[in-house]
């Protein structure tokens, strides 16, 4: 079975439009979809715990990167590559809108012209009226400043506020027990306080813990 798939081992096969990457592949090399122009999603397996540099640039006509939700490296946000903790932007699908950007506060590290810009005959030209959205004081403003980009600065979201009042109380811990019993009720941002991809009693429980004074965590 293939394991590896090597430097530039499709590099600039224009006509090469999807792949099913077998799930004994454990790394895929530098530059390994490099101007697949026709290319247009791909799907990291459970298997994948290392993809080499840039091995998906100039793929002009990719919207979208998808990985096993099993796999231990890799995450994908809204069809862009991160890494495991969301923390590192690893490709930003060159043929995704282009308009604009918004970039998770959890991310610290954003390479050279991660996006925001098209490869073209050997040259990066930065895209007209882009646009990224980002927190103060993260690597996402960073990005901005750095590369001239127009941007907006948005508030973080404040982790167990299920209400919204910018409070963490038993007013919280009350709406969510109402919305995992699927009352109509609603809810201010994301209720996934253990990291684990659903809302239910699990989470419940980890606010609880947090309103009582407990040293644990909300995602």
């Amino acid at each position: 079975s293939v394991t590896h798939i090597g430097d530039s081992a499709f590099s600039n096969c224009d006509s090469l439009t999807s792949i099913t990457i077998p799930n004994s592949v454990t790394d895929i090399g530098d530059w390994a979809f490099a101007g697949c122009t026709s290319l247009t999603s791909i799907t990291i397996p459970d298997s994948v715990t290392d993809i080499g540099y840039w091995a998906f640039k100039g793929c002009s006509s990719l919207k979208s990167i998808s990985v096993s939700e099993n796999n231990k490296y890799y995450s994908s946000v809204d069809g862009v590559l991160f890494n495991k903790e969301i923390d590192m932007i690893v490709t930003y699908p060159a043929g995704k809108d282009t308009s604009s950007y918004t970039i998770p506060d959890s991310v610290t590290h954003i390479g050279d012209k991660a996006f925001g810009y098209c490869y073209f005959a050997f040259s990066y030209e930065q895209l007209y009226g882009f646009k990224i959205y980002c927190y103060a004081g993260t690597a996402g403003e960073q990005y901005a400043k750095d590369n001239g980009f127009d941007y907006e600065l948005l508030t973080a979201e404040k982790p167990g506020d299920i209400t919204g009042d910018n409070e963490i109380n038993m007013k919280d811990l009350t709406r969510l027990m109402q919305y995992i019993c699927e009352w109509n009720v609603e809810v201010s941002g994301s209720c996934d306080f253990n990291g684990d991809g659903k809302t239910d009693i699990k989470d419940l429980t980890r606010l609880k813990q947090y309103i009582c004074g407990w040293d644990v965590e909300l995602y």
